[in-house]
């Protein structure tokens, strides 16, 4: 029975280092293959980037099942896997690895551009390893050269059919509209009970109907249930997980912003709302504001006290003679030529 590794939420540092953990200890115990589960909008291209590493690294079977969505880093992390199984309902999408583009566009120098080129060259490189790059192409609208652009950064999106059409995805499971908005609701049930929140199915319009020649080829609640782990099971790994680590993704969130605004920061940290990807850019904004005034304030400062420090030595006066003793235009005027 592969040992199954959930990558759900965000793409983070401590996710990452708990998505490493959890091979490792598969490693550990012999495991000969792995199945990771990725319901995710992506996240940090580094977290991502130590993922997949250690994914690669790991010499048994790597199986990927997309219970929902792979976004960003987590599409990208379906590349790495030597099987993916998608639902129908799951989406994906594409886009270069980025730092941000307010932070690309005022504080990106050459180096940790250096490390961003060098992130997407891998994840260019994966992408032509996997994919029917021509029918990628052809489906999205985009090549391979705007995607990876960094001059500016586009956004790209498959459904799971297309998916399998580009050879990201090898099988597809199908659920109805009405197993789908079943699953939905137990998700949401169990996620009241753990206090979080969890991403609900998309229910595809595409399968309303089901024939009876294709009856066969839908699961029922109870045949995701034995033919995959546990949604309920999921749903709960899910809140517990969530339970404990949403709290240290939303101080590590305020903490990366302690070097630009102590305060703003140990005010996060201290509140419990999350920092969202405006307020960073407000407070990063800001303490930049107030950096470039300080020093603008410092510059006159230090203007006018030499202004007012330093004698004119073709002005009398006791502070003139005493620092110029020898000059003989004291208390004569200059004759202008």
């Amino acid at each position: 029975m592969p040992k199954d590794i959930l990558v759900y939420g965000g793409i983070h540092d401590f996710s990452a280092e708990l998505f490493i953990e959890a091979i490792g200890q598969a490693e550990e115990e012999g495991a000969e293959e792995i199945t990771v589960r990725i319901n995710s909008n992506g996240g940090s291209p580094e977290s991502m980037y130590g993922m997949a590493a250690k994914m690669q690294s790991f010499e048994g079977t790597k199986n990927v099942k997309i219970d929902g969505k792979a976004r960003s880093a987590g599409a990208f992390l379906a590349l790495y896997a030597d099987s993916v199984e998608a639902l129908d309902v799951s989406s994906f999408m594409f886009h270069r690895a980025s730092w941000g583009a307010y932070f690309e566009a005022n504080y990106m120098d050459e180096d940790t551009k250096s490390v961003i080129v060098k992130i997407n060259s891998d994840l260019r490189r994966a992408m032509e390893a996997k994919l029917d790059i021509p029918k990628f192409e052809k489906i999205t609208g985009k090549t391979l050269d705007e995607i990876f652009s960094m001059e500016d950064r586009i956004d790209v999106s498959i459904n799971a059919k297309q998916a399998k059409q580009v050879g990201l995805v090898d099988n597809i499971v199908s659920i109805t509209p009405k197993k789908t908005k079943a699953l939905n609701a137990q998700f949401q049930k169990i996620a009241a009970e753990f206090g979080t929140n969890v991403d609900l199915l998309e229910i595809n319009s595409d399968i309303s109907a089901v024939d009876e020649n294709h009856k066969n080829k839908n699961m029922t609640i109870q045949d995701l249930k034995i033919n995959h782990p546990s949604v309920y099971a999921e749903a709960v790994a899910l809140g517990v997980a969530e339970g404990k680590s949403k709290e240290k993704e939303r101080v590590s969130a305020w903490s990366g912003l302690y070097d630009v605004d102590a305060e703003a920061a140990r005010a996060g940290i201290e509140g419990d709302a999350e920092l969202t990807a405006v307020e960073a850019v407000n407070i990063v904004k800001d303490a930049e504001e107030t950096r470039r005034q300080a020093e603008a304030a410092a510059k006159e400062a230090e203007a006018n006290a030499e202004d007012l420090d330093t004698p004119n030595p073709n002005e009398e006066g006791e502070d003139a003679k005493a620092l110029f003793p020898d000059s003989k235009y004291l208390g004569k005027k200059q004759i202008k030529k």
